[in-house]
């Protein structure tokens, strides 16, 4: 998303992120989701920060007999907010933006119960410049359900 003078970069997949949401599986296997979400990264250096807030909306299905939960989302990005302080505080913010995002989950018994991998499709553009960044990634992820 962003070159730091003298630092590392931020990409879109940087940082720690913390959903929380509701989901409703139906008897007949399918389902929604729906997931308030803050992404959050800061270089060691303390050079930039990463704030981003969005929204998920999913439709989900698992066959019975199958320990796996396949989602398809809607992701609205509120719009990326990266602030860089090398010898001034810079801003870069991004506009709001629509993607997409396909996941795998295991919801079965074992180590392995809650994990899942996700892969993101996303294009923002720079409120400044217009110019438009790839925000795609893809990651692997623990889920709690309580």
């Amino acid at each position: 998303l962003v070159d730091v003078d003298k630092g590392a970069n931020i990409f879109a997949g940087n940082g720690v992120q913390v959903r929380l949401g509701y989901e409703q599986l139906i008897q007949n296997g399918s389902g929604y989701r729906a997931l308030l979400g803050l992404q959050y990264y800061t270089l060691l250096s303390q050079e930039a920060t990463l704030r981003d807030v969005y929204l998920q909306l999913a439709y989900q299905y698992r066959d019975p007999s199958n320990p796996v939960v396949y989602g398809v989302v809607v992701v609205y990005d509120t719009g990326s907010k990266v602030e860089t302080s090398t010898t001034t505080t810079t801003t870069t913010q991004f506009d709001p933006a629509i993607g997409a995002v396909v996941y795998l989950e295991y919801v079965g018994n074992g180590i392995l119960a809650g994990w899942g991998f996700s892969a993101t499709s996303l294009s923002i553009k720079e409120k400044s410049s217009g110019l438009s960044v790839d925000a795609s990634r893809a990651e692997l992820y623990y889920s709690w359900k309580f």
